[in-house]
C-alpha cells in the first residue's frame, strides 16, 4: 500500500512539534506532557458496549502498546477513591480526544466507575515466594488506594476486618493466611462496590508473565495453582465487576488458569474479533499521521517495508515500538533526517529464551518451513489456541514452537484457513524486514553466546584460512555438534541445512578479530554461495558450501558433491578484484552430530576469469 503523496519535507514550516512518548505507557503522563498521542480512545466504547462477555483476554506481542492500552482504559473509568464525584481531572485528559464524540458514554462512564489495575509485568516469580511476595505487595497497595472504606458503614463488621488485612503485605505474603491472598481479588470487589454501589473496572495487564517465568525457573506448579485461584476466584461468576480485561503475548488454556470460567473472549493475532482489532498498534492511517507530523513522509516505503505486514482481524497494523524509534531516530540523526537508516528496533525488546530453546528439537519439516520463511515465503502451520506452558518447554512440539513465534510477533497470519478453541490452521510470513533481520541474528547469536563455541572460533578460522586437512576440522566440529546440537531422536528430529548454517554463521563470524568481509548466502558466479569470508589481511579467500543427510553413510560422498558445487559454480569470483590470491573451498556435510569435510585449494589465477 502506498502513502499518498505530499510535500516534501524540506518546504514544510519549521515548528516546535510534540515530543515522541519514547518508553511512556502511563496515559496521564503522555497526555499532561503533551507529547505525541495517538488517538486509540474511540475504542473504550466499543470494548466496554460489547456485551458478549464479562472478560475480555487482549494477547498482542510485546511493544505493541497492550500497556498503554489499558493504562488508557483505567485513567477514563477510575473514580478518585476519595472524591467519587469529581471527574474533573478524566474530563481534563480525555476532553479532546476521539471518545468525547460519544457524549452519552461519556456521561455515564468518564471517571465515575471504581478502578482496580494490576501489572504481572514485574512478578518474575525466580522463586514461588517472591512470586507470593509481589503479589501480596501489589494487593495491598490497591487496597491503600482505597483506604477510605476501612471505616464503612456500608461493610460489616467482619469485611472491615477482612479489608483491614488486605491492606497488609506480611499477613497477605505469610504462609497460615494463604487463603486470604487466594480470595484477595474477589473480596476487593465485593467491598469496593459495597462502599460505592458501583461494579468494578477489573484491568490485569501482562497477566501471562508469572507463568512464562515459572516455567522456566522450575516452580511451574505452585505458581499456577496461585494463579488460577486467585484469577478464577475474582474472574468467575463475581457480580461485583463491570466488564474485566485482561492482556498478554500468550492465550494460556483455560485448564491452566482459567478453570470454569465460561464468560470469556479472547482477541488474539489470530482471532477475527474486529472491534478491538485496531486497539493495540498502529494503522495505516495512524501511520501516515505521524509520519506527516514530523515531515517523515518521504520515508513511507521504507517504513513500510520494515515495520509494516501484521494482519490482525482483517486489519493492516505496524509495530507502534518501531514507529516511534524511527522517527525519534530520524529527528536527532546527525544528518539529513530523510537518509536515517531503518533498524529492527524491536529487536532486543523481548525474551528470546524459549525460542532459543526450540531451536535445538526443530522437525525436518519444521525446520525447512523456517526456512521457506527466511527466503520471503509464507507457509502453513497449525497454531496451538490452548497453550499450557507446562507443556512448552518438556515437550518442545513443532505446534508450539510456531504458536510461540506467532504470539510473539515473529510471524502474522495472511490467512485463517480452519480452525476452533483447540488449534487453528494458519498461512503464516515474516511481517517485514525488521523481523526478519531479527530472526536471523536470532539465530547467529543462539551460537555466538555460547562461550565454548566462542573459545572454539579462533581455532576453526584458523584452521580453515591455512587449508586444514578434512579429518582436523571433523575432529574439532564433532567436539562443538555433540555440545550445541541436542536433538532426542534423530531418526525424526535431524536439523536440516538451515540449522547447520546457523550453526557455522554464529561460531565462524565470532572470529572478528582474523577475517574480514563475511558473507552468508552472498551472490557469487552463477549461484549463492553458502559462506565466504576473507583473512583479515585479504590474502586468503575461504567458501564454504554446506549439506546435510540424515543416512551417515552419504555423508563423505556429500561433501564432495559440495565441495565441486563450489568449482562448478564459480563461487570464487566473489574475491574477483580482492587481493586474495589464495582460495580453501570446504564441502561440509553433516550427520546429526558427526560430519564430513572436504577441502580443496584453489589459484585464483587459474579459476577466476
Amino acid at each position: 500500500m502506498q502513502f499518498p503523496k505530499t510535500q516534501p519535507a524540506d518546504y514544510l514550516p519549521k515548528v516546535k512539534r510534540k515530543a515522541l512518548p519514547l518508553g511512556k505507557s502511563d496515559f496521564a503522563e503522555i497526555i499532561e506532557s503533551n507529547c505525541y498521542y495517538v488517538d486509540k480512545t474511540a475504542v473504550i466504547s466499543d470494548v466496554f458496549k460489547d456485551d458478549q462477555s464479562a472478560v475480555l483476554l487482549i494477547t498482542r506481542p510485546r511493544r505493541f502498546g497492550k500497556s498503554l492500552l489499558m493504562s488508557m482504559f483505567r485513567y477514563f473509568f477510575a473514580l478518585d477513591p476519595d472524591l467519587p464525584n469529581d471527574n474533573a481531572h478524566a474530563k481534563k485528559l480525555f476532553g479532546a480526544l476521539e471518545i468525547t464524540k460519544d457524549s452519552s458514554f461519556c456521561d455515564s462512564f468518564l471517571g465515575q466507575l471504581p478502578v482496580i489495575y494490576l501489572s504481572f509485568k514485574s512478578i518474575e516469580s525466580s522463586n514461588f515466594s517472591y512470586c507470593v511476595n509481589m503479589l501480596a505487595g501489589q494487593i495491598a497497595k490497591i487496597a491503600a488506594q482505597y483506604r477510605c472504606i476501612e471505616q464503612s458503614d456500608k461493610l460489616s463488621v467482619e469485611q472491615r476486618a477482612e479489608f483491614s488485612h488486605l491492606l497488609s503485605k506480611p499477613w497477605l505474603q505469610s504462609h497460615e493466611h494463604g487463603d486470604d491472598l487466594l480470595l484477595s481479588l474477589q473480596n476487593l470487589t465485593e467491598f469496593i462496590f459495597r462502599h460505592y454501589g458501583k461494579k468494578v473496572i477489573l484491568l490485569i495487564d501482562e497477566y501471562d508473565v508469572p507463568l512464562a517465568k515459572a516455567s522456566r525457573n522450575g516452580n511451574y506448579e505452585q505458581t499456577a495453582e496461585l494463579m488460577r485461584a486467585f484469577l478464577s476466584n475474582a474472574l468467575k461468576d463475581n457480580p461485583y465487576i463491570y466488564k474485566a480485561v485482561l492482556t498478554g503475548c500468550l492465550r494460556v488454556a483455560k485448564e491452566s488458569i482459567f478453570t470454569g470460567l465460561n464468560n470469556l473472549s479472547v482477541c488474539s493475532v489470530s482471532s477475527d474479533l474486529d472491534f478491538c482489532s485496531e486497539a493495540v498498534g498502529f494503522t495505516h492511517k495512524e501511520v501516515h499521521a505521524m509520519l506527516s507530523y514530523y515531515g517523515l513522509e518521504q520515508r513511507s516505503d521504507d517504513v513500510r517495508r520494515w515495520y509494516d505486514g501484521y494482519r490482525i482481524g482483517g486489519h493492516e497494523i505496524y509495530c507502534p515500538w518501531d514507529l516511534i524509534c524511527f522517527c525519534h531516530g530520524s529527528l536527532n540523526f546527525n544528518g539529513n533526517m530523510l537518509d536515517y537508516r531503518p533498524r529492527s528496533f524491536w529487536l532486543g525488546t523481548s525474551g528470546n529464551d524459549v525460542i532459543e530453546e526450540f531451536l535445538q528439537y526443530l522437525t525436518q519439516n519444521d525446520a525447512e518451513k523456517m526456512q521457506s520463511l527466511i527466503d520471503g515465503n509464507s507457509t502453513m502451520i497449525n497454531v496451538n489456541e490452548q497453550l499450557n506452558y507446562r507443556e512448552i518447554l518438556s515437550q518442545h512440539a513443532g505446534t508450539d514452537f510456531w504458536t510461540l513465534l506467532l504470539s510473539t510477533g515473529y510471524l502474522t497470519v495472511v490467512k485463517v484457513l480452519d480452525g476452533d478453541e483447540q488449534q487453528s490452521i494458519c498461512e503464516v510470513k515474516i511481517p517485514n524486514l525488521g523481523i526478519a533481520e531479527c530472526f536471523k541474528r536470532n539465530i547467529k547469536e543462539f551460537y555466538e553466546k555460547n562461550q565454548k563455541a566462542s573459545r572454539s572460533s579462533s581455532e576453526i578460522v584458523s584452521m580453515l584460512l591455512t587449508g586444514a586437512e578434512g579429518f582436523e576440522l571433523e575432529k574439532v566440529l564433532r567436539k562443538l555438534l555433540k555440545t550445541f546440537v541436542s536433538v532426542r531422536d534423530f531418526a525424526v528430529k535431524a536439523p536440516p541445512e538451515f540449522f547447520y548454517h546457523g550453526f557455522l554463521n554464529g561460531i565462524i563470524s565470532s572470529g572478528k578479530a582474523l577475517i574480514d568481509d563475511y558473507s552468508s548466502n552472498t551472490a557469487a558466479g552463477d549461484g549463492y554461495a553458502d559462506i565466504t569470508f576473507m583473512s583479515s589481511d585479504h590474502d586468503i579467500g575461504v567458501i564454504i558450501e554446506i549439506k546435510q543427510t540424515k543416512d551417515d553413510r552419504k555423508k563423505i560422498e556429500l561433501a564432495a558433491k559440495a565441495l565441486s558445487q563450489t568449482e562448478e559454480r564459480h563461487y570464487s569470483e566473489a574475491f574477483a578484484g580482492s587481493r586474495v590470491c589464495q582460495i580453501f573451498c570446504y564441502g561440509i556435510a553433516f550427520c546429526k552430530r558427526d560430519c564430513a569435510v572436504a577441502v580443496k585449494k584453489l589459484d585464483l589465477k587459474t579459476s577466476c576469469v
